[in-house]
């Protein structure tokens, strides 16, 4: 009785691992390949790869990892995307775009270098801060414009320097003060008025010429 026992045992056995093989083969045969447990499943099926995690995911890789798609490379989270790597690069063929619903703030502990070979357009709803903690520069090869809507204010707790090779001319309205590189300066306006808290001279070094309808003195 107990052998009888036993091969019953076996055959149940045997044909739930049957089962299990058949199962098995239809998963990995047929249109759609489904592995789940825990929670977690892998679907594989003719329209894509799908990793379905009831926690987390992680992915590594010794050697390299790639991520390539013909059309897009989606990654959506409600909350939060956390990049972690000693060195970064992206690279886009094509356009590359980002759009942020809320803040962004970048942190960079060294150098940042940004080369672009066309055109740079930067549109700020509010206010426009730049702070550096030494030096600030600006260098074109050809013009630059500054247009202000309302007011323009330069401050320096030291030394401010114009300098241009041609010419530098300041002009409000009919009113101008023009200095060229040959040493000519020219003030024109409906009225000059020329005021000194202490002393005034005038000099110079050949001709001085005064002309006026009426010159008055004190």
């Amino acid at each position: 009785m107990a052998l009888e026992h036993d091969v019953e045992a076996l055959i149940t056995r045997v044909r739930t691992l049957t089962e299990r093989v058949r199962h098995l083969e239809e998963m990995l045969t047929g249109p759609t390949i489904k592995l789940e447990a825990g929670g977690s499943s892998i679907v594989i099926s003719p329209q894509g790869i799908v990793l379905d995690s009831s926690q987390n995911l992680m992915i590594r890789s010794a050697g390299s990892l790639t991520l390539r798609g013909q059309k897009r490379v989606l990654i959506d989270t409600p909350m939060e995307y956390e990049v972690a790597a000693r060195d970064l690069e992206i690279t886009a063929s094509g356009r590359s775009s980002t759009s942020i619903g809320g803040n962004a703030s970048i942190t960079v502990g060294g150098t940042r270098t940004e080369r672009i070979g066309s055109s740079v357009e930067t549109t700020v709803g509010k206010y426009v801060v730049l702070s550096a903690g030494m030096d600030f520069r600006l260098n074109t090869g050809r013009t630059a414009k500054i247009q202000v809507g309302q007011d323009l204010e330069v401050q320096a707790r030291k030394h401010i320097a114009v300098g241009a090779g041609e010419e530098i001319s300041i002009k409000t309205g009919s009113a101008s003060i023009t200095t060229k590189k040959d040493g000519d300066v020219a003030i024109k306006g409906k009225d000059v008025n020329i005021e000194a808290a202490g002393k005034m001279t005038a000099k110079a070094a050949g001709e001085m010429v005064v002309k006026g309808s009426k010159i008055s003195q004190n």
